[in-house]
């Protein structure tokens, strides 16, 4: 498997992954609740895929022999990303991939710490890779916990 920058012809399997992921791998922690999950799955679309290809600051992919397994688009002065890997390729590292890289792109511009919402399926695996809860549960868009991890530059909590 190797990551890669996203490609416009790529937006049709990122889309699917995306909302593949929500429906199956996200719908658990959020009690299968459509009022959630719809609006969060359905504007996962090749076309929005494509604007946020074109937006993002980084948009890699997992391609394994052709075939994308996950991704990560984010933009670090917003402190934003989005990690999804699709519900048969997960266990697989696909997911730590993906993070790590996004550890290092980020360490290489500067950054000192990561801050962001993790869905509530995934803390468990942002735990994993280092991350610790940064506060009460928030309610916007959907239920989400913030979360930080101090990088290998970083001084420390702040």
């Amino acid at each position: 498997m190797r990551l890669r920058t996203a490609q416009n012809s790529d937006a049709e399997a990122i889309a699917a992954i995306w909302r593949a992921a929500i429906r199956i791998t996200c719908a658990p922690a959020y009690g299968f609740d459509e009022t959630i999950l719809s609006p969060w799955a359905d504007d996962k679309t090749p076309e929005r895929v494509r604007e946020l290809i074109a937006l993002e600051e980084f948009f890699l992919v997992a391609d394994d022999a052709g075939s994308v397994r996950g991704f990560i688009c984010g933009t670090f002065a917003l402190n934003t990303f989005a990690l999804f890997v699709a519900p048969d390729a997960q266990r697989c590292g696909t997911g730590s991939r993906l993070f790590r890289c996004y550890e290092r792109m980020a360490e290489a511009a500067g950054e000192t710490q990561l801050i962001f919402h993790s869905s509530l399926n995934a803390v468990s695996f942002y735990q994993r890779m280092g991350a610790e809860i940064d506060g009460p549960v928030l309610q916007h868009p959907r239920p989400c916990i913030p979360m930080r991890k101090i990088l290998k530059n970083g001084k420390g909590s702040v």
